[in-house]
Parts: C-alpha cells; structure tokens; sequence
C-alpha cells in the first residue's frame, strides 16, 4: 500500500465510524481519469454537510489545481481537509463531528 493508500484507509475508517455513531453518511471516492472536472480526493456528505477530503502521504500538500478546487468547494459552503497523518485526520473528524452533528439528515428526493 502506498503511503497515500494508507491515509485514504484510515479516512474510509473514521467514515464507518461515524456511519456507528448513527451519522448519515454518503461517501464517493472518484477515480480521475483526466476527462471532465477536477475534483479531490473523497466526497461525502453527512448529516446534508457537504465535507471533501483531501489524502497526502506525509508532509506532502496539494496542488495549486487541488487548491483551487478546494477554494470552490469552501466559496460555495463545504467543509474541507487535507488529511496527511493521524493527527490531521482526528482534527478534520473533531469538526466533522461538531458541525455535522447540528444538522438533521435531509432525506429528500427531487
């Protein structure tokens, strides 16, 4: 597992979790392939937060590309992290916890 892989893991890991502590959430994980819109690394939304991660091996950042998108997705009210250690991923989880907890799930269909 590259060392990338391993953080992603850890992020599906604390996505179950918070699917345990009875949180609505959706996640997708796309695959990019160069065609359409960037985007970054894993969306999710929970409790009808729109929350983006971004993983990076250790000390690595994002690009200015993922920057930007990182900057859309903020302008237009998402919560974002880039997630590079342990550390990084329980402070990213203590706000995902906090705000996405004052929400109730929107189970709406249009």
């Amino acid at each position: 597992m590259t060392p990338e892989g391993k953080v992603k893991s850890w992020v599906k890991t604390a996505m179950k979790g918070l699917r345990a502590d009875g949180y609505g959430v959706y996640s997708f994980w796309p695959v990019q392939t160069g065609m359409g819109a960037s985007t970054l690394d894993s969306l999710h939304c929970i409790n009808g937060w729109f929350v983006s991660i971004e993983t990076k091996a250790i000390g690595k950042t994002m690009t200015e590309r993922q920057e930007t998108v990182a900057g859309d997705m903020v302008h237009a009210g998402a919560l974002v992290f880039e997630v590079d250690s342990k550390e990084s991923l329980e402070l990213a989880m203590t706000v995902i916890r906090n705000k996405c907890r004052l929400s109730s799930p929107k189970r709406t269909v249009a």
